[in-house]
């Protein structure tokens, strides 16, 4: 399953685990996602910060996936972004509970 902006994907296997991938390098992002049983479902949450598996041991849980890594001038973007947004009284911010190097507050007219 690929995340919602499809950097990332998600597999479910028989060898009890689910893994995270980057789509672009095929490198792991997160150490295998494991259950005591086959996990045969995995999917991401929509702000891709979390994703849930399914699994025959009868349970489903829930996991918090790392932040993007960023560069130092990327995060100082997205901090510019947000002031200038937060001082802007004829601004308003799209998505302001979530902040990631790739997916920063964009201002639009209220």
């Amino acid at each position: 399953m690929f995340s919602p902006n499809g950097t990332r994907v998600v597999t479910a296997s028989d060898d009890k685990t689910a893994r995270v991938s980057d789509t672009a390098t095929g490198k792991p992002l997160t150490s295998p996602l494991e259950h005591q049983d086959k996990v045969v479902s995995a999917a991401f949450g929509p702000d891709r910060t979390r994703v849930v598996t399914a699994s025959y041991d009868n349970t489903a849980r829930v996991w918090d996936l790392p932040l993007d890594n960023g560069t130092l001038a990327q995060w100082s973007a997205i901090a510019e972004r947000t002031r200038l947004c937060s001082t802007n009284t004829a601004c308003s911010c799209v998505d302001p509970s979530y902040v990631r190097p790739r997916a920063a507050y964009r201002c639009r007219p209220a």
